[in-house]
């Protein structure tokens, strides 16, 4: 056997282990076998791409800036090490900027409670799909009469937003709020998204996006008047949400897809085939 053949042979070989353990969510298996991969074969695209696709999947950004930028080196023209650097950019600055506000005035953390939210999605897509999915994301939210379906850049539907959130959120949504959704965590079998609030349309003013029941917040910087306001807020809004949303069960089973209108019914049922 040439030596090149060897060479194509023990990198089809650890590719597939590589690819495996990602399928499988086992990111540190992923890192080891892309890593030997690089160790012997250095300047290796695919094996850098996979392995600042698992350094981001750990949370390892720096390391997974580093491994991206390696990639571009090698191939300016590399998409998948562009895309996901300019990912990463945005995941490092959020990152910063959450550092900063620990000592930021808790006036502002109250204020700011019920416009954000990391959210479950339900009914996920086919692992094809899934597996193209990282946080930093960002995704786009489309209403049904029934249900907010989260999807990607390439119009696939990723899954439906939880129904405690969903409801509330489809309510503002046709009185005009906009949203803004990122992925914030992802794997074959979980998926989250942090939404975020960015315009309130007259009609929804006083009205939270998201309800802080079951969030501890520390006022005792903030002074008795404020944390009366806030918490006088959320009970007003939680009796407005049994009343106008409903009460919503985790555990309940979801609507049949066919309560989805025809476009949508069509994205779900390519996601099944996948």
């Amino acid at each position: 056997m040439s030596s090149k053949e060897e060479e194509l042979n023990f990198i089809r070989q650890h590719s597939k282990v590589a690819i495996d353990a990602a399928m499988a969510g086992q990111w540190q298996a992923a890192i080891a076998e892309n890593t030997l991969i690089l160790n012997n074969y250095p300047e290796n695209i695919d094996a850098l791409n996979r392995l600042g696709r698992a350094y981001m999947e750990v949370g390892d950004l720096e390391l997974a800036k580093e491994t991206y930028l390696k990639a571009k080196n090698i191939d300016p023209y590399n998409n998948i090490a562009i895309k996901n650097l300019a990912k990463l950019e945005t995941l490092q600055e959020n990152h910063s900027a959450s550092q900063k506000t620990k000592g930021i005035d808790p006036r502002f953390f109250v204020e700011e409670v019920g416009k954000a939210a990391n959210v479950k999605v339900v009914n996920l897509a086919k692992k094809k799909i899934l597996a193209g999915i990282v946080a930093g994301d960002e995704v786009e939210l489309v209403t049904t009469e029934k249900h907010i379906l989260v999807l990607n850049e390439n119009n696939d539907t990723i899954g439906w937003v939880e129904p405690k959130i969903e409801q509330r959120l489809l309510k503002l949504m046709n009185g005009g709020n906009k949203y803004q959704a990122t992925i914030s965590s992802a794997s074959l079998t979980e998926v989250t998204v942090l939404i975020r609030e960015t315009y309130q349309h007259p009609s929804q003013t006083g009205i939270m996006s998201f309800l802080t029941k079951g969030i501890e917040l520390d006022y005792s910087a903030v002074g008795d008047k404020l944390q009366r306001q806030h918490l006088e807020q959320e009970d007003s809004l939680e009796d407005d949400g049994g009343a106008e949303f409903g009460d919503y069960d985790d555990d309940a089973p979801l609507e049949n897809e066919d309560e989805l209108d025809e476009v949508d019914e069509d994205k779900l049922e390519e996601n099944e085939e996948v």
